[in-house]
């Protein structure tokens, strides 16, 4: 496989904590001398793209401890669109944590 991807974000202070953004794009194709077979299917399409943005706020508890939280939204095509779902690939992700340092 040979992929390219391009990632930008930033972080801003916001409200005692720190907001994060990012954003990312990939295109790559699958290299195979018969074509590219998932799930014993030959595909006609060995190209793939993908995109991905997300958004994260980190709130410092003390100096060893923060929460976060953080959503994400992606989507791909071409051959994502072909055999992996029957219409565009597209997932959200949402989370929660709390990260203490020992």
């Amino acid at each position: 496989m040979n992929q390219n991807a391009f990632t930008l974000g930033a972080e801003v202070p916001a409200a005692g904590g720190t907001f994060k953004v990012a954003a990312n794009y990939g295109f790559g194709k699958v290299k195979s001398a018969d074509g590219v077979v998932v799930d014993d299917t030959k595909l006609s399409n060995d190209k793939f793209n993908r995109f991905t943005v997300g958004a994260a706020y980190e709130y410092p508890l003390s100096k060893r401890t923060f929460v976060y939280g953080w959503g994400a939204y992606a989507t791909a095509g071409k051959m994502f669109k072909e055999k992996a779902v029957e219409e565009n690939f597209k997932s959200w992700s949402l989370g929660l944590g709390l990260h203490h340092t020992f």
